[in-house]
């Protein structure tokens, strides 16, 4: 896409970079090697351009999604702890200091497909890390991750535009190498480490998450699109619809049936009717695992 670099990254220079040291660490003893992760990282923007670090922050989406701040495109912030994380709906997000990724990416262009391309192709950045790594990893539909029925990426994305430019705000949260079994979300969440039996390079699998994410975002939205159907996790499975919000007790039943070229998910109702879902929640129905 048309990614405006208005600051070329030659003229960026350490301090654009917020840190203190080189080895970010916490009391728990979660730490994060920047210069790891810069050995890493082979991007041209993502990552690059701003890089923001906390140890603990009510939320990475706020301080990406603040206008006021000048974000360039490319700026990557990443916290060990998030007090105030959102998911989709704004339900909350638990991010405790963990090992585990909580980021937001900021992402400029004159592309108006640009939110449609980062909505389909970060799953599948996920996916493909994942798959590196010797995992197979699927995508259910819109944008969480799941591996072997249990979710380890959620992502959301918030988009904005002012005039020609079109801002768009990736919020990343990956289960890395926390084990979840010893949380309450046991029977429903898994971590990339929980899969391997050993904790992993977290530098290394966030800077691989980037470049795969700017490798993506050059190709064309069909081509995301393929991809995107290539790891889908629903298509041909059983599902339970929630139209209105995971709270609510109205349920539908249908079955999925095809992502469209829109990137939205077909399912069919028993009667033979067809429906898009646009906003709607969806989930699995449990015999299906």
């Amino acid at each position: 896409p048309d990614m405006i670099s208005r600051h070329p990254f030659k003229k960026y220079t350490s301090s654009r970079y917020n840190f203190v040291n080189r080895s970010y660490s916490t009391q728990n003893k979660v730490s994060f090697d920047f210069k790891t992760f810069q050995t890493h990282l082979k991007t041209n923007w993502i990552g690059k351009s701003s890089f923001i670090y906390r140890e603990t922050i009510p939320s990475t989406q706020s301080i990406a999604t603040d206008h006021n701040a000048g974000h360039y495109s490319g700026t990557l912030i990443l916290a060990e702890e998030q007090t105030a994380g959102r998911g989709r709906a704004n339900r909350p997000w638990a991010s405790q200091s963990s090992g585990n990724i909580y980021s937001s990416i900021v992402l400029k262009s004159r592309n108006f497909l640009l939110g449609h391309q980062v909505n389909l192709g970060s799953p599948v950045a996920v996916c493909r890390v994942c798959e590196e790594l010797g995992i197979q990893a699927k995508v259910k539909w819109p944008n969480d991750v799941w591996i072997s029925g249990k979710k380890v990426s959620g992502l959301l994305v918030d988009s904005s535009s002012m005039g020609s430019e079109f801002t768009v705000v990736l919020g990343i949260g990956i289960n890395v190498n926390q084990t979840m079994s010893e949380t309450e979300f046991a029977d429903e969440a898994v971590s990339v480490s929980d899969v391997l039996g050993h904790q992993i390079d977290r530098e290394k699998f966030l800077a691989d998450f980037c470049n795969e994410l700017e490798r993506l975002l050059t190709l064309q939205f069909s081509d995301i699109l393929e991809l995107y159907r290539h790891y889908d996790l629903l298509v041909g499975k059983n599902i339970v619809i929630m139209p209105k919000k995971r709270e609510s007790p109205e349920r539908e039943y249908a079955k999925a049936v095809a992502i469209s070229d829109e990137g939205v998910l077909i399912v069919e109702y028993e009667d033979g009717t067809t429906k898009e879902l646009i906003a709607e929640e969806v989930s699995i129905r449990p015999e299906e695992f």
